[in-house]
């Protein structure tokens, strides 16, 4: 982890996240909100809710009403 302090919260709220990107390919965000290995996978945040790395995830999960 190169030193990077780091949390895990299992039950982050997607609806608390802010986008870092302007660009979501909504047909990418539909095929992930039925495949629930993808959508369950890892969604990376700064510590002020920015997300890095998992836009699509995120929207799918958002969406759904799940939390990530």
């Amino acid at each position: 982890s190169n030193n990077i302090p780091y949390s895990n919260d299992e039950n982050a709220n997607s609806q608390q996240l802010f986008a870092s990107q302007r660009n979501i390919n909504m047909k990418k965000v539909e095929s992930m909100m039925n495949a629930p290995d993808i959508i369950s996978q890892p969604v990376y945040a700064t510590h002020d809710d920015y997300v890095i790395d998992g836009h699509h995830r995120v929207l799918a999960n958002r969406i759904k009403n799940r939390p990530l």
